[in-house]
């Protein structure tokens, strides 16, 4: 139970990140709406001015003769006293309002949000006016090379600049002494201030809390960030990543289920599929089952195969699965291998317990030596990891388990014990004992002791043992051990 609640709430917080998702594009694509149709709107309105003195613009009015945007935003008009004309846009909620706010419109001469407030707090009745000279004589400031002219920056050579700190004008703008950074020199911070105030690169891949003022910093750099709700995202992520319906980026190999898009799911498409039926981005090698071979057809051969019920099922699967053909198990590459075992099933290579199998060597063979086994005294094959406990044998295991830091080794009681083991054990020979575990360089090793017991060469005590060469054999590995030859004792270090 407390499995299936943790399950619903997990799928109910991804539920509402696709949610939130949707809103953030339908506010994005309003407040662009409002931005492209004033400043059409402006144009027409300046040109109004100059030939007629006043302001109409008949195109903009709905059946009911009102001004509008797109039928969802009311629309007045002002000529005001100073060479300025307004255009006041209302009836929009407070996302998009702080959408508009956190923008750098350089055209208008003022933006006054609610009065002057300047706060986007009145739910679905915000207004915000835009003021334009009557003109738009914004003049640009241009070279004959097209640069900006000395003292002007932005994209139309309109705001005047000056470099402070000790900056210097060049050609392509303001250097800035060391420390210091932004169009004018005028911050300490190469990107871009959390709510916090500690400084933070436009490259950084997750969210970061912060004002619309301060994301608008990365605008001009290799990583441009746009705000969405209090956080300031990256607005295209790196290769091999995609980007949620939240925003934030996630590698391609990143573990869990995530809400995003069909096309940005994609972008992963050898190492992750899209789910229609919830919106979720899932890994291709996760533990799923029963799934249509649709929803595997994009992954890499080699995370999936296909059982003999024609489902789709993930190469990690942890449990037997039928399966037409030795083949269809053989499909499985890579660290997630499978074998077929006796009772008919595809079975994972790293599955834990013990497992009947027709063929060892045949099972070798398919798992990769990462994934040995040996026989159990119950006919049945287990895996040589040294954390599978010791295991009754009816021949020795070492021959079996040959692998790094897996080889084990055999006790006189006929159990096979991983060489870690750390209690002594007795053994039929020094053969069984040394030979075994000797790994150059390894914390496997082991040395026989005099009353018949294989010590692992860690082991805390004094141990006597028949010579020094007995003692010795620890000496290639982490721990080293000393003869102790007045005593007898092979001694730690």
């Amino acid at each position: 139970m407390v499995e299936m609640l943790g399950t619903l709430a997990i799928m109910g917080v991804l539920t509402i990140g696709g949610i939130a998702g949707y809103r953030y594009a339908i506010n994005k694509s309003n407040a662009n709406t409002i931005l492209g149709a004033v400043s059409q709107m402006a144009v027409t309105a300046s040109t109004e001015l100059t030939t007629q003195g006043s302001l109409t613009l008949p195109e903009w009015k709905d059946a009911n003769g009102n001004l509008s945007i797109s039928g969802a935003f009311g629309v007045t008009t002002a000529q005001n006293n100073d060479g300025t004309f307004s255009i006041i846009v209302s009836n929009m909620n407070d996302e998009v309002c702080e959408r508009i706010k956190g923008m750098d419109w350089k055209v208008p001469e003022d933006v006054a949000i609610n009065g002057e407030s300047d706060s986007c707090d009145q739910g679905e009745a915000n207004a915000i006016a835009f003021v334009f000279s009557n003109t738009l004589n914004a003049i640009e400031h241009r070279r004959e090379d097209g640069k900006c002219a000395k003292g002007y920056t932005g994209n139309n050579c309109t705001d005047k600049i000056e470099c402070e700190n000790g900056g210097k004008w060049t050609t392509e703008g303001c250097e800035c002494p060391e420390g210091w950074y932004g169009p004018a020199c005028d911050s300490n911070c190469n990107g871009l201030k959390n709510s916090s105030g500690t400084c933070m690169a436009c490259s950084t891949g997750g969210g970061i809390q912060t004002t619309g003022a301060e994301c608008s910093k990365c605008d001009n750099t290799d990583y441009p960030r746009e705000m969405i709700g209090n956080n300031c995202v990256r607005q295209q992520c790196d290769t091999n990543q995609f980007r949620s319906s939240t925003g934030w980026c996630y590698a391609c190999y990143d573990r869990g289920s995530i809400t995003t898009t069909e096309k940005e799911c994609a972008k992963c498409s050898t190492q992750r599929w899209y789910d229609s039926s919830n919106g979720f981005c899932r890994q291709c090698d996760s533990m799923i089952g029963g799934l249509p071979q649709e929803a595997c057809k994009t992954c890499t051969q080699g995370y999936y195969f296909t059982g003999a019920d024609g489902l789709c099922y993930g190469c990690s699967v942890n449990h037997g699965v039928a399966v037409d053909s030795k083949e269809s198990c053989a499909d499985c590459t890579g660290n997630s291998r499978r074998f077929m075992a006796s009772d008919g099933l595809c079975h994972w290579c790293y599955e834990s317990g013990g497992i009947s199998v027709d063929s060892l060597a045949e099972t070798n063979t398919s798992c990769g030596e990462k994934y040995y086994r040996f026989l159990g005294a119950d006919g049945k094959a287990y895996k040589c990891e040294f954390l599978t406990p010791p295991t009754a044998v009816n021949t020795d295991c070492a021959s079996s388990c040959t692998y790094s830091y897996q080889r084990r080794f055999t006790g006189s009681d006929n159990m096979c014990y991983y060489c870690t083991y750390p209690e002594p054990v007795p053994v039929k020979n020094q053969t069984s004992c040394v030979n075994s575990c000797a790994v150059y360089g390894s914390n496997q090793r082991r040395f026989m002791g005099i009353d018949g017991n294989c010590y692992i060469c860690s082991y805390k005590g004094d141990v006597a043992v028949k010579d020094k060469a007995a003692c010795t054999t620890c000496n290639s590995g982490f721990t080293s051990r000393v003869y102790d030859a007045t005593t007898g004792l092979c001694k730690k270090k």
